[in-house]
């Protein structure tokens, strides 16, 4: 009965696996990946707005913040 189902499924985590792949082959040529670029140009650009504060302070708050905000997650958080 699933083999309707083997072809789309092989060629769905075949793909998956080449993704991580060349995830991992541009981390060891030592490329950023794009969410990482996004962090480190948010720190920069909050220690910018407030150069009256300590710059390292400021990165290292910036990036320990989540990019996204999940408000599901702390209504979720309420509720308990």
């Amino acid at each position: 009965t699933w083999n309707w189902m083997e072809p789309p499924f092989g060629t769905l985590s075949f793909m998956l696996l080449c993704i991580q792949f060349t995830r991992s082959q541009i981390q060891n040529l030592g490329i950023r990946p794009y969410t990482e670029m996004i962090i480190e140009m948010r720190a920069e650009r909050l220690a910018k707005q407030f150069p009256q504060y300590d710059q390292s302070v400021l990165v290292l708050y910036s990036e320990s913040e989540d990019l996204v905000k999940n408000t599901w997650l702390s209504r979720f958080k309420k509720l308990n």
